[in-house]
């Protein structure tokens, strides 16, 4: 179990380097956890901040504050100003979050990837839940794909939420620009639950299945599926295809 115990200025993650590599290119913060060694256990920030945390790896799976957490819980934690770049799985706070919770974790600044990249966790799979989360600022999913395959799953909150997972009381705000599957809050829901939530977050995708609240959007009778939510962001679609939608993009 780790407790946060005061704000942490982490901008000289500006200047980190990997060890070994080109000083031409700054990686910054290297993320905690991957997909050998995923973060288990507790982080309680306490309600402190973390001001200016910047990670720049754009060819890298997994990318946030955390990489990758399972079993876990990530609690009561502020990251102000991040600017953080990645390739698939790409969050704020938690590059994929599985079986895990996210609970009253606020993050501003910018989140960039390729494919599932959401302002907080890139994905949220396997019964996670995030509640009383929030995300302002700027979602940036690739763009100029022109198929289903490419450069997808972007969303204000979480690009990709999945097997029966959940968020409640949660909110986006700012802007989100993607390919496929784009939406103001949740970029491709497959099979989970978003209750008592919004979106202000203006969005726009380029390819197709873009909404104010969620691109793409699959349940079925095994799920509770979307209740008591609603979108205020305007919603764009530059490609001539049909599946755009002020609420949701495709269902």
């Amino acid at each position: 179990h780790y407790i946060q115990t005061t704000d942490i200025n982490a901008a000289q993650t500006a200047n980190w380097n990997d060890s070994g590599t080109s000083t031409d290119f700054i990686e910054g913060f290297n993320p905690i956890g991957d997909n050998n060694t995923f973060f288990t256990g507790s982080y309680n920030g306490q309600h402190n901040y973390i001001d200016d945390l910047y990670i720049n790896r754009p060819t890298e799976l997994r990318v946030g504050l955390f990489g990758k957490i399972k079993d876990s819980e990530v609690v009561f934690l502020w990251l102000e100003n991040v600017e953080v770049t990645g390739h698939k799985n790409v969050g704020g706070a938690v590059g994929i979050a599985v079986s895990s919770t996210i609970d009253e974790v606020h993050v501003y600044g910018n989140v960039k990837g390729n494919i599932a990249v959401g302002g907080v966790a890139g994905t949220a799979y396997n019964l996670s839940t995030l509640a009383g989360t929030s995300f302002e600022g700027q979602v940036t999913g690739n763009s100029g794909g022109s198929s289903e395959s490419e450069y997808n799953q972007t969303g204000g909150l979480v690009g990709k939420l999945e097997y029966l997972s959940d968020i409640v009381e949660s909110w986006s705000s700012g802007r989100v620009d993607g390919n496929y599957m784009v939406g103001g809050l949740v970029g491709q829901n497959a099979y989970s639950n978003i209750k008592n939530s919004y979106s202000r977050s203006n969005v726009t995708a380029e390819y197709n299945a873009v909404g104010g609240f969620i691109g793409w959007n699959q349940t079925d009778s095994s799920v509770a599926g979307v209740q008591y939510n609603y979108s205020t962001g305007t919603v764009n679609l530059t490609s001539t295809s049909q599946n755009i939608g002020g609420f949701i993009g495709y269902h």
